[in-house]
């Protein structure tokens, strides 16, 4: 049996569950939040983690996912943040992390980003969305979970997705390779 790949920074996630798919997928130190009312004393402790070995934010994509992943990074601003797609995180009427396949939680985790501390140089604005049918067309909320999949940023309605690309520091070069690469799908 092939080995895991070892992440050296602790994953923090939402559930138990959670943790038993991150470590069929990885080997990792993970911690879970165990819902929205998790106190002040663990954000304290993912500060002094992030200090020590870095964390990695995985959380559900939903509403409560994006919750506290924001409200784990007003706390611990510099952590990476790994995405999983709403469709591998979907299991019947299910939405989250323990349902996503191995290989698609261990692409995420490698697709980990923090946000960039200095602004980039050419920001990326809303006619780059419109231009690329990432916003303002029939197809853009499905061409951007695309985008989303391939730049590792996780699916966001069109604002939200031009902050990502923005505060994950995409590169212009990054972002056509993806778009070239999402086109390259519509092809097979």
């Amino acid at each position: 049996m092939k080995p895991l790949l070892q992440i050296k920074e602790v994953i923090i996630v939402e559930g138990k569950n959670d943790i038993t798919a991150v470590k069929h997928a990885v080997q990792a130190t993970c911690i879970a939040t165990l819902g929205w009312r998790f106190d002040h004393k663990l954000l304290t402790q993912l500060q002094k983690i992030q200090e020590q070995s870095g964390i990695i934010v995985l959380m559900d994509p939903d509403t409560v996912g994006e919750s506290l992943r924001k409200r784990i990074k007003m706390a611990v601003p510099n952590a990476k943040h790994a995405f999983i797609t709403r469709t591998e995180a979907m299991h019947k009427d299910n939405i989250g992390i323990e349902n996503a396949s191995p290989k698609a939680i261990k692409d995420a985790l490698l697709k980990a980003k923090s946000i960039v501390s200095h602004p980039i140089e050419q920001p990326f604005t809303m006619a780059d969305l419109l231009i690329n049918n990432l916003a303002g067309s029939p197809l853009a909320s499905e061409n951007r979970e695309k985008m989303a999949k391939i730049l590792g940023i996780g699916y966001a309605n069109a604002k939200n997705f031009l902050e990502r690309l923005n505060n994950f520091g995409i590169k212009k070069e990054e972002f056509k390779n993806a778009l070239q690469e999402k086109d390259d799908h519509l092809k097979i």
